[in-house]
């Protein structure tokens, strides 16, 4: 009997959410997770939360007791993203990529939605083709970066958050991996995302601009954090004041269902 004919799939449950979270290191590696909050292995008690909330579609991939592969869509602004689809090494080549990605877009029309978007690396070409032979095709692109703040000391910083709520950000991210607090920046604020105690990522600014919320950034870590991962529509500066530690360009992709 072929590999893939004896794998099944269904909706994840809580118990399967370590193996997710192994799964999905063992797919995406450091490359990209180095950008996001699963770097951070505490962040299987939040998929967990996740897959109890029914608030996002998981469907995995089981061979016998093996989680083998898994598809994951979440939701932005009331529209469905699809965050990750992976497959264990030893299933691929079988085909299970396309069932899992079929399967996905068919829970994500079944709830009433006709358009599935997703982001994927340019430096994948791999990956982009075959989003693209599965009628993806690209919308829009946006630039990911790590800026290195280790090194990038501002002690004079323009950022201001009430103490109360930094410690309790603080708190919830040693308990979860991960967490977020709002910054009040001269005339506007900023929203950043704290990481395993080593990064945090600007998740949102208005009222100042990009470099702003930057520079406001590292003045309030001032050194504390390692790095500042920043998505932008906006590139880099040639002259940034700060030294990048690697650059993506980061492919939206979206198919009509």
């Amino acid at each position: 009997m072929r590999q893939e004919e004896i794998v099944t799939l269904r909706p994840a449950v809580e118990k399967d959410a370590q193996a997710i979270y192994n799964l999905k290191r063992e797919a995406f590696g450091t490359n990209y997770l180095q950008f996001t909050i699963y770097r951070s292995e505490k962040t299987v008690a939040h998929i967990r939360r996740s897959i109890s909330s029914e608030d996002e579609i998981f469907t995995v991939a089981k061979r016998h007791r093996e989680l083998v592969g898994y598809a994951n869509v979440g939701f932005a602004n009331d529209q469905p993203i699809l965050n990750y689809i992976a497959v264990a090494n030893t299933s691929r080549g079988t085909g299970l990529g396309s069932r899992l990605l079929q399967a996905i877009e068919s829970e994500t029309r079944g709830r009433g939605f006709g358009t599935l978007s997703l982001n994927v690396f340019e430096s994948n070409p791999g990956v982009v083709e075959w989003y693209t032979k599965s009628g993806y095709s690209i919308v829009s692109q946006s630039f990911l970066y790590r800026i290195d703040l280790a090194h990038a000391m501002r002690k004079n910083s323009r950022g201001q958050v009430d103490s109360s709520l930094w410690q309790l950000a603080l708190a919830a991210e040693e308990q979860n991996g991960f967490s977020k607090v709002v910054v009040g920046v001269t005339a506007g604020e900023m929203t950043l995302g704290l990481i395993e105690g080593v990064a945090c990522k600007l998740l949102g600014y208005r009222g100042i601009s990009l470099d702003e919320a930057i520079a406001a950034a590292a003045g309030m870590v001032n050194g504390a954090r390692r790095e500042l991962i920043v998505s932008s529509m906006e590139a880099p500066e040639p002259g940034c004041q700060f030294q990048l530690l690697n650059l993506e360009v980061s492919l939206r992709m979206a198919k009509q269902l």
